[in-house]
């Protein structure tokens, strides 16, 4: 069971994150820029997460969740154009 809810999550934040911002926001400002911003949007959500109130450590969850999969598609997405040769 906790496999199936894991990659649901996964799956659904991968898909959205590529589909709404990620993709989109990599051909348009760079690769470069938007993992800078992934990273950064993590770091806020960690810091948010220090608050003493809940719904600032909710915020800090999503924050950090949803930066952490923007990072992981626009790298996922670099390493697969900069690969020389076969890929699988």
């Amino acid at each position: 069971m906790g496999f199936v809810l894991m990659g649901s999550f996964v799956t659904l934040y991968n898909y959205v994150g590529y589909r709404l911002i990620s993709g989109k926001m990599a051909d348009v400002f760079g690769r470069g820029r938007v993992l800078i911003a992934a990273l950064l949007l993590m770091i806020f959500g960690v810091v948010l997460t220090l608050s003493s109130s809940l719904p600032m450590v909710i915020a800090g969850i999503a924050c950090m969740t949803f930066g952490f999969f923007a990072g992981h598609l626009v790298a996922s997405g670099w390493m697969g154009l900069l690969a020389k040769g076969p890929k699988g």
